[in-house]
């Protein structure tokens, strides 16, 4: 009997999308990040959470002004992952759900308990994942050549060195929204990394008056973490 022939990767990298909070894209920076995922042609797309704003289920005070419907979020979220299910047609996604995320699942909690147990059912459903994507449940993490990819929990400014505390290996997240790399070598001669990528939104928000934060995303290749910030 022939043997299976097993499919090759052109490459051995894996490409970070941060914290694009749909429908509060940066649109610019978003079709950024998809340039250059043609271009460096990643194995495997990883969303780092996020993806959502769910603004309109917001536990915070919202401006009128600003405010926006769930239907209307519920609808670009749709036709946001429809347009990421094409462009990475030819490629694995992980989808790792962030805080805004588990907004939905708060929200359900307190106004319909009937249904907190759809879980993460109630997203996938909800904004029409596809099957073939791997979603990661809030708090949960993928580990990527050995690199832990997660939302992250922490905001601190030392965050990237608490995350090499605690984890004693290289990890990549989003959720602060702030671009950093820092390494370390270990006693016994290995160096492992620790990187926020940033994130995709609009930067000027109703509810700041500056935010320091930055667009870039985040690249993983044998093992090895780097950022590329968005000019």
């Amino acid at each position: 009997m022939a043997k299976k022939k097993t499919k090759r990767r052109k490459n051995n990298l894996a490409v970070c999308i941060p914290d694009v909070h749909c429908p509060d894209t940066d649109s610019k920076a978003l079709e950024w990040a998809l340039d250059l995922v043609r271009e460096l042609n990643p194995y495997r797309v990883i969303l780092l959470g996020d993806l959502m704003d769910f603004h309109s289920i917001s536990r915070f005070g919202k401006s009128p002004a600003a405010a926006m419907t769930f239907p209307y979020e519920k609808r670009a979220g749709r036709a946001l992952i429809k347009k990421l299910d094409q462009e990475f047609r030819r490629k694995e996604v992980i989808y790792i759900l962030g805080n805004h995320e588990y907004r939905l699942a708060k929200y359900l909690w307190k106004h319909a308990p009937e249904l907190s147990e759809l879980g993460d059912l109630a997203i996938t459903e909800l904004l029409k994942v596809p099957d073939r994507w791997e979603v990661v449940p809030f708090g949960g993490a993928h580990m990527e050549q050995g690199v832990i990819c997660m939302h992250g929990k922490k905001f601190s400014k030392n965050v990237l060195n608490s995350n090499l505390s605690e984890y004693a290996c290289s990890s990549i997240q989003g959720h602060s929204h702030r671009l950093g790399v820092i390494h370390r070598r270990l006693p016994d001669g290995r160096v492992i990394s620790a990187a926020e990528c940033g994130t995709l939104q609009n930067l000027d928000v109703d509810y700041c008056v500056f935010t320091n934060w930055c667009q870039g995303i985040g690249i993983i290749e044998n093992g090895n973490v780097r950022i590329v910030r968005r000019e």
